[in-house]
């Protein structure tokens, strides 16, 4: 099969896979709000961010890094598997003892008008959502599309389902909705590694024990997890702001908007998912311009425009319509957030890029400047604008992360920056081949 036609192939599954993972969070998030109402959805939105952001900075990027050192063939498929369980105990227990630590020194200060008792609750999360960010990343290491696409479409369906059941025998509460997400999350992880298990091995990641080891993967993966730290940061660091400045109804407001304007995400993360491995074997064997960024990014960026251009008209109508009428306020601040997401589409096609270079210390240096930008803009707007004054300074962060980022591109492709943007002719002259390819075979 051709390298673009199995890219264009991978790169499409993975876009259905989120197309489908996508209608059915929305349909989840629908569920919960208009059962809960602003204020309950928004305490639950709240508490559950806490495991997640544990998880986060407790995942030491080691997913990212064992899909590096795969890609490249580095490390074998059972030794990776080894060291994913063996971090999911260490990190499993240090985390809970810091996130223990956390909520009882600064629990009630962190985390204004939510329920002690409720985040108690959320912290029993956090293993599940630790070995939920690894496991996945072992099938995309072998570039088994197949199968990663199903161990993350998994998740949504099982939490949809458990809620719906939830729904009908019980009055959803912010603590009935926490014990729904665990028995989710439960079945899911089972799935994934059902999945890995009866994964079929290609010859080049079969058992064997040489290759790089805790070092190597250690030098690549703290900086992966710095970048994804500042990232998870700049990408949530607004709903806890304006829970505390505001109230947790607004918090729930606004997490309508993101909820909704995020979606415009999908192919930002469909390509990055299946170019990554891609774009980790093309640089190991030169590390000169590869078009394929280029390609993706222009693409995604004209896409992602066009689609935030007709979401902006019907957001309010979709609002209402979806969530109810006691949300319509978060339309506004769906509009505002929308140049960020746009900005941001072609943002994390070029922060993969420098991943796959071997260079995502760079991701952490942009993302450091964005987030005190984030934070600082919130801090003055949230009190004078809403949940508007939110919208717009996380959009202001995006803007000038993606900035710096193309022109740092530049310098280490010797493309213009703007290339990355907008498409030309070459670009749709290879999307025609591609289509001619699929349509042949």
């Amino acid at each position: 099969m051709p390298s673009n036609m199995k890219l264009s192939k991978n790169i499409g599954i993975t876009l259905f896979r989120h197309i489908g993972t996508t209608g059915i969070l929305l349909l989840y998030s629908i569920l919960l709000a208009r059962s809960m109402g602003k204020a309950d959805y928004g305490t639950f939105t709240i508490v559950i961010l806490f495991p997640q952001l544990l998880a986060k900075l407790s995942n030491l990027g080691f997913g990212s890094a064992l899909v590096y050192f795969l890609a490249r063939n580095e490390i074998s498929f059972k030794k990776a598997q080894k060291i994913v369980f063996e971090l999911w105990i260490i990190l499993g227990v240090s985390g809970l003892l810091i996130g223990f630590a956390i909520f009882m020194i600064w629990g009630e200060s962190l985390f204004p008008n939510i329920p002690r008792f409720l985040l108690q609750y959320s912290l029993a999360t956090f293993p599940l959502l630790l070995i939920q960010e690894l496991l996945p990343y072992l099938l995309l290491g072998i570039n088994d599309l197949k199968r990663f696409n199903l161990a993350f479409i998994s998740l949504p369906i099982i939490n949809l389902v458990v809620v719906g059941l939830f729904f009908f025998l019980l009055d959803v509460d912010p603590l009935i909705a926490i014990i729904a997400f665990s028995v989710g999350h439960s079945f899911s992880i089972l799935i994934n590694i059902g999945l890995i298990h009866y994964a079929p091995i290609p010859k080049e990641y079969e058992a064997w024990e040489v290759g790089v080891g805790w070092k190597q993967i250690l030098a690549y993966a703290w900086k992966i997890h710095l970048s994804n730290i500042v990232g998870f940061l700049n990408y949530r660091v607004d709903m806890f702001i304006v829970n505390f400045l505001a109230s947790p109804a607004a918090a729930g407001m606004y997490f309508v908007a993101v909820q909704i304007g995020e979606k415009l995400w999908m192919l930002s993360h469909a390509v990055n998912t299946a170019v990554f491995p891609h774009l980790i074997g093309s640089y190991k064997k030169s590390s000169t311009q590869n078009n394929t960024t280029v390609m993706i990014g222009s693409i995604t960026f004209t896409l992602t425009a066009i689609a935030s251009l007709i979401l902006a008209f019907i957001a309010p109508y979709l609002i209402a319509a979806l969530f109810g009428l006691e949300y319509r306020e978060a339309a506004k601040a769906l509009i505002l957030l929308l140049p960020g997401i746009v900005a941001s589409s072609v943002g994390r096609v070029l922060s993969n890029d420098f991943a796959a270079r071997g260079k995502p210390e760079i991701n952490f240096y942009v993302g450091i400047l964005t987030v005190g930008i984030n934070i600082s803009a919130n801090w003055v707007w949230i009190p004078i604008y809403g949940i508007g004054g939110a919208a717009l300074a996380t959009s202001l962060s995006y803007c000038i992360g993606v900035t710096i980022k193309l022109f740092v591109i530049e310098r280490y492709s010797g493309i213009k920056f703007y290339k990355y943007l907008f498409p030309d002719y070459r670009v749709f002259n290879l999307i025609g081949k591609i289509f001619r390819d699929l349509r042949a075979h």
